[in-house]
């Protein structure tokens, strides 16, 4: 990673003019290369940067047969990654965590020699933030321009669904019924916030906190869109010989 970084002699002046600059001073390193030519307040920075990622999982399951008519099957996995892309400095970057998890439950019943019932249970979620490490809600902001500092914005995004299923079968002969339902429900959420962004032009208007444009951006806490979905089905089938089934659904 490499970039521009105020001189020592620019920070002095930006925090006499105004002491606010300091939390966005703290963001940027000093600089570890040679002074930029015939320019005594903007100098340049370079690092070796690893770009972290890790991805977790984990499943576990259950399968049980409480009566000779009776089973159960559960099932939880869950997969955590998380990523990092790296800023000029330690303390600045976009991270990545997210994490997804699923759970599935399933009854099955034998009501007699003909018929049989299975009832599924299903649910899942998913969390996918962004962060900028800087990111401190409702603070100063970014520079952009004669001088540019690390954004600060957070992004916090999930979702999920559960859902009910219910089949049931009956069977005689050649015959077979099947019937049921399912009912699905879905939701997504989102929050975003971002700090102020202040465009500068030139060393003066920096040291007068005189900005060229400002970009609010208000924000939103976390809102939910959600949708439903239903089902009825029926499925019968007719064995009229070994070699021919016809079915009707």
């Amino acid at each position: 990673r490499s970039g521009t970084v105020p001189s020592d002699l620019l920070r002095q002046q930006m925090l006499a003019a105004n002491p606010q600059y300091g939390p966005l001073l703290a963001l940027l390193p000093r600089a570890n290369e040679d002074p930029t030519p015939n320019d005594p307040y903007r100098d340049f920075f370079r690092r070796s940067a690893v770009r972290p990622s890790r991805e977790d999982s984990g499943i576990a399951r259950l399968d049980f047969t409480l009566t000779p008519r009776d089973s159960l099957f559960v099932r939880y996995s869950i997969l955590d990654g998380y990523a990092l892309n790296p800023g000029l400095s330690e303390v600045t970057g976009r991270e990545f965590p997210s994490q997804d998890r699923s759970g599935t439950l399933s009854y099955n019943r034998i009501l007699s020699a003909r018929a049989l019932n299975e009832l599924r249970l299903g649910v899942n979620k998913q969390d996918l933030p962004r962060t900028d490490r800087p990111f401190i809600h409702q603070q100063i902001g970014s520079l952009d321009g004669y001088l540019s500092t690390p954004g600060q914005e957070v992004l916090q995004a999930n979702g999920g669904s559960w859902t009910v299923l219910d089949n049931f079968g009956y069977t005689v002969g050649g015959h077979s019924i099947n019937a049921g339902f399912e009912l699905q429900r879905f939701h997504y959420g989102r929050a975003n916030y971002e700090n102020p962004n202040y465009d500068v032009d030139s060393l003066e208007d920096l040291l007068a906190s005189r900005f060229t444009s400002v970009r609010v951006t208000i924000g939103n806490d976390l809102r939910r869109l959600q949708e439903s979905r239903w089902g009825l089905f029926v499925l019968y089938d007719f064995r009229v010989n070994p070699r021919l089934t016809l079915n009707l659904g």
